[in-house]
């Protein structure tokens, strides 16, 4: 290999490990801002998520409950999804 075509790789090679040392750093500053962000998307997602529970009364019966509300819906079989009236008004 001749000298020339010697510094051309070299210099090709110093070209890429850079761009990708450069792309590398990009992605890592990226993914450190929705780190520090996370934590309140997470809490609330985390909110949204414990909010309702599923409950299995029997193979064909289902209810899930909103914590937030007190309301639950109620499914028999393949039925469609019925909601009821809160169990606190209920009393």
């Amino acid at each position: 290999m001749s000298k020339n075509h010697q510094f051309i790789s070299i210099l090709f090679l110093g070209i890429c490990l850079l761009l990708s040392s450069w792309l590398i750093s990009q992605s890592l500053k990226t993914k450190h801002v929705d780190y520090v962000e996370t934590p309140s998307k997470q809490s609330s997602a985390q909110n949204v998520q414990n909010r309702f529970e599923f409950i299995k009364i029997a193979n064909d019966y289902f209810i899930i409950f909103d914590k937030q509300t007190s309301d639950y819906w109620e499914k028999v079989g393949s039925s469609e999804w019925q909601k009821q009236k809160s169990i606190s008004q209920a009393r």
